[in-house]
């Protein structure tokens, strides 16, 4: 079944009516995106006469499963996308060819002007690379300035980190239940995985309160240390002690709708939020603020961001490659993208029609990090998920948090030894 969704996905990957080859490339993409990736299949193929590119869209929730059932199904893209957190899964899987031939050929690339945390920390394995980074993504506070101000409360700083404990207090103040009937109407914050906050939300803030999710070679789980247990503490005293946020079930069902609806005070996501609010919201009176920090404890942050490479099924590479440096190009990386870009002469270029609060995310990248994005991340992932939610979804499950953690962690070291 899979590989026939794929096949109607990408059926006549290599015929088209025009004389020359095309080249396919499959990505992923929410629905207020999708226009600009239609934009760019027109514009490469206005510039190249004699090759022709055909993106085809996979929703973003079933990318994964599509992409790898059109490997199965022998259909596979010349050309695909890889997300954050899975750039070390298609290595792994074996499902990109090595650039290196062609980086250091005669139509190679300089890589120097590309952001070196993802490139070496992600798209590498030994001294082979196997994906150019297109964009790259942090992560912020996201605020609503107008509840801050109907609450008397200062404006974050741009600079300067809040604490946690800061964080949570301001959202206690914009908490509100506007008609009286004893039920919140007005949250102050989202605490974990609801539609508003992308799972990786969580790898950052239990690292910021000291956490490590895995050792250095990522071969062993580490949740079942005191940071562990005392950031899922933090994140379950939000909704049940301080009551400033939602609850995971509540999130699910409203969470993306709550912020522009002048509904929730405070949540945390990356720049293709302020992107899109650009493009869906553009009277919402909102600013951002750094990634809270814990005294005591290094500030992190994440740096991710979509790459692009080429199928190790590809027949056609030398023509692949063209298509990979046009979509990794300078050029290409100053028309609008859901993120930055990940060309540092692109980041500052006065031609380049900057993201609302670029300079935030951008300083944010500075304590950036890739260490949780390990090969088994969908896995690991969902399993954290699971257990997060588990914990925060049951009111009393606050003392029996270390020994849930430590059950996950034996869960997750038996996935990673597989």
């Amino acid at each position: 079944m899979l590989c026939a969704m794929a096949m109607l996905v990408l059926a006549g990957c290599n015929r088209d009516d025009s004389t020359g080859p095309r080249v396919t490339c499959m990505t992923f993409e929410w629905p207020s995106g999708t226009w600009s990736y239609m934009a760019r299949e027109k514009l490469f193929n206005r510039e190249h006469d004699d090759l022709k590119l055909k993106i085809y869209h996979v929703p973003h929730s079933t990318y994964i499963t599509k992409l790898f059932a059109s490997f199965a199904g022998n259909i596979a893209p010349d050309v695909f996308y890889s997300m954050t957190g899975r750039h070390r899964l298609f290595i792994a899987r074996d499902a990109f060819l090595p650039l290196n031939e062609f980086i250091n050929g005669p139509d190679g690339l300089d890589l120097s002007d590309f952001n070196q945390e993802i490139l070496h920390g992600q798209l590498m394995k030994g001294d082979q690379i196997y994906a150019i980074p297109q964009a790259l993504d942090s992560l912020v506070v996201f605020y609503n300035k107008d509840l801050f101000e109907k609450a008397g409360i200062p404006f974050p700083s741009e600079t300067e980190p809040m604490t946690w404990d800061e964080y949570r207090d301001i959202a206690v103040k914009l908490t509100r239940d506007l008609d009286g009937d004893g039920s919140t109407d007005q949250f102050g914050c989202a605490p974990g995985f609801e539609a508003i906050q992308p799972t990786y939300f969580f790898y950052v803030f239990h690292e910021c309160y000291g956490g490590r999710a895995y050792n250095e070679d990522g071969t062993r789980a580490q949740f079942d240390r005191k940071e562990s247990t005392e950031a899922l503490e933090y994140l379950h005293s939000l909704i049940y002690e301080y009551k400033c946020a939602m609850s995971p079930s509540v999130g699910q069902q409203v969470g993306a709708s709550l912020f522009p609806a002048n509904r929730l005070g405070m949540f945390i996501n990356g720049p293709w939020t302020a992107y899109d609010y650009e493009q869906t919201a553009p009277d919402l009176r909102y600013g951002v603020a750094p990634i809270p920090k814990r005294p005591g404890y290094p500030r992190v942050n994440m740096v991710g961001g979509p790459a692009v490479g080429i199928s190790r099924t590809c027949k056609q590479p030398e023509q692949a490659w063209r298509v990979v440096k046009w979509l990794t190009s300078a050029e290409f990386q100053k028309l609008p993208i859901q993120g930055l870009p990940s060309r540092e002469s692109v980041m500052h270029a006065t031609d380049y029609k900057k993201i609302p609060f670029q300079h935030v995310f951008e300083s944010e990248l500075k304590n950036g990090t890739t260490t949780f994005f390990i090969p088994q991340y969908e896995q690991a992932t969902l399993l954290i998920r699971q257990t997060a939610e588990r914990i925060l979804s049951d009111p009393d499950a606050k003392p029996r948090i270390p020994q849930i953690l430590r059950e996950m962690n034996d869960q997750l070291n038996a996935v990673l030894a597989e």
